[in-house]
């Protein structure tokens, strides 16, 4: 069975969407979890525990997401004002990407 291993950048609020598309028994598995805040990944340990994923780790910093060869994807669900920069980079480094809208919050950042 092929695998996919993807990131969810902003784990907790829209991010929560990122965990519907784990499916361990389809070989998608959510390998890493980014957010700034604490109480999310609490959340994101709390979700796992649950449903007995245990192969996954938790970064403050999204480059170190996009710059993991094991992960071939990411879910950009960070607040809107940083979808740009993020959606470019993780292009940028190769990783197929799903950008909660919007894309960017100017028109030029969207062209």
């Amino acid at each position: 069975m092929k695998k996919l291993n993807f990131g969810v950048i902003g784990c907790a609020s829209r991010g929560r969407l990122a965990r519907l598309a784990h499916q361990p028994e389809r070989g998608i598995i959510l390998k890493a979890a980014v957010d700034v805040d604490e109480e999310s990944f609490q959340e994101f340990r709390t979700w796992a525990e649950k449903v007995g994923h245990k192969d996954y780790y938790l970064t403050k910093d999204y480059h170190q997401v996009l710059q993991d060869a094991d992960i071939q994807a990411v879910f950009i669900t960070a607040p809107d004002f940083l979808h740009e920069e993020m959606a470019v980079d993780a292009l940028m480094a190769g990783k197929a990407v799903y950008l909660e809208k919007p894309m960017a919050i100017t028109i030029e950042g969207c062209d």
